[in-house]
């Protein structure tokens, strides 16, 4: 088949469109009344200034924006096909004012919180109850978490521990671009604990008992975001070597990851025996979906 000049024209045109099209994909365009704001598209600064465009392919992404490294908006944004979209940012706070800035920071964290998801699966480390976990918020400001552990290595040497936990978050805030939530609570757990040792002169005695605690206590929850933050103001440093700075951007490049600190106040029984009441030390991480 022949093709007249101008036929050529309009099928050269076609095929440069269509293979243009998916490679720059659709613009998305944040403005703000802030010259120095930072846009991150999924983590990942895409550039700075009043207003920002970036070239996506459809899908749904995550957009932060930051000013002064605390975010002042983050949304889960859906990028169509065919159609650009724009993300005005209209309710700016000033920090010349201290309430309306903690209230913007509730705000942002509110927002932190929606788009991390209700349940989270990692683990905790205690003393007696350390093992894989689950934390589950029941309510925004509620949260269960559960931990269970089995070991086995042979019949005389096994370990088997359950504890359960409440949290109540005082509040929720930003730090560093992440997520920062003091709480108080409640911890219970116990393990079965089955050993075999030797003892002189009666040769090997096996020995089944109970461990268990009862804790009160004050935590933190901390995203990997805020702690690469907190991490490099310590340091005064951006490098990717900081640690654990680095090491927690790339397990949880979309910040979904929290992680708890808890001190309390501990009461630990060994065989329905009261063995001491003292200063205990916890931590745990859960990535949440």
């Amino acid at each position: 088949m022949k093709y007249l000049p101008y036929q050529k024209i309009v099928v050269m045109t076609l095929i440069l469109a269509g293979f243009f099209a998916p490679i720059y994909g659709e613009t998305l365009t944040t403005i703000t009344d802030e010259p120095t704001a930072q846009v991150f598209v999924n983590g990942i600064l895409v550039g700075e200034g009043a207003t920002v465009e970036c070239k996506l392919q459809p899908g749904t992404y995550q957009v932060k924006v930051v000013r002064d490294s605390t975010p002042i908006f983050v949304e889960m944004i859906d990028v169509q096909p065919s159609r650009n979209q724009t993300v005005a940012i209209k309710n700016f706070v000033s920090e010349k004012s201290i309430l309306p800035n903690r209230a913007s920071k509730q705000l942002e964290a509110d927002r932190f919180q929606k788009n991390l998801g209700q349940v989270g699966f990692g683990f905790h480390w205690g003393n007696v109850d350390s093992g894989l976990s689950l934390n589950w918020f029941v309510l925004p400001n509620f949260a269960v978490e559960t931990t269970g552990w089995y070991s086995l290595n042979g019949p005389d040497n096994q370990i088997k521990s359950f504890s359960l936990a409440a949290k109540y978050y005082v509040f929720q805030s930003t730090s560093g671009g992440g997520l920062v939530m003091p709480y108080i609570g409640g911890r219970w757990g116990f393990a079965d604990v089955t050993e075999k040792n030797s003892l002189f002169g009666t040769g090997d005695v096996r020995s089944d008992y109970r461990q268990s605690i009862t804790e009160a206590v004050v935590g933190l929850d901390v995203s990997s975001l805020a702690l690469k933050g907190i991490a490099n103001s310590w340091l005064n440093s951006q490098s990717i070597l900081v640690y654990p700075g680095f090491v927690l951007s790339v397990v949880s490049a979309l910040d979904n990851n929290l992680s708890s600190f808890e001190i309390g106040l501990e009461n630990y029984e060994r065989a329905g025996r009261n063995e001491y009441t003292g200063i205990t030390f916890n931590f745990g991480s859960h990535w949440y979906f």
